[in-house]
């Protein structure tokens, strides 16, 4: 399947939320038959950490990866946000307003593909919730939330940049 459409997913430390939204999107795309490369940075973050354990579990527990998936996951390092990243991606989903209103302030020749993923989604404001320091059930929440805002999100994008019909 040609891959027509790339998708970066951005939050805070990219060990959170970002990559949650990385492997929800991954799995629908998986199983969607939709191609897409999807990936995820942070806007202040450190190079080289690894994903939160809780964000693994709440996606494996809500059976959102396959073990391939998982295994992917697992192997996650945080990335910061890049302007090479900003030029590759079609879309680029931020988890919160603040940081849309970073990635404008720093990159503004790219702000037609910048988007509140929440916002875009739901036609108006929304951030993603912050699990971070929380339990297994925070991010589950987070999750489903992330879920939940891509599926809506897919939605509105055409089928044909998804290499869909």
């Amino acid at each position: 399947m040609i891959c027509l459409l790339n998708i970066l997913f951005v939050c805070t430390a990219n060990t959170c939320r970002s990559p949650m939204a990385e492997f929800i999107a991954k799995n629908i795309f998986r199983h969607k038959n939709l191609a897409a490369k999807v990936s995820s940075a942070g806007t202040i973050t450190i190079d080289g950490e690894r994903v939160s354990g809780n964000a693994v579990n709440a996606l494996t527990d809500l059976k959102l990866l396959d073990t391939e998936l998982k295994n992917e996951m697992l192997k996650h390092r945080s990335k910061a946000i890049n302007f090479d990243m900003m030029l590759e991606n079609d879309f680029i989903f931020t988890m919160t307003y603040n940081h849309m209103v970073f990635l404008l302030n720093n990159f503004p020749n790219e702000k037609e593909k910048i988007f509140v993923l929440g916002d875009f989604a739901y036609e108006k404001r929304h951030d993603v919730i912050d699990p971070f320091g929380g339990d297994l059930e925070i991010y589950k929440k987070c999750a489903l939330e992330i879920y939940d805002l891509i599926y809506l999100s897919l939605k509105k994008i055409p089928k044909k940049l998804l290499g869909g019909e």
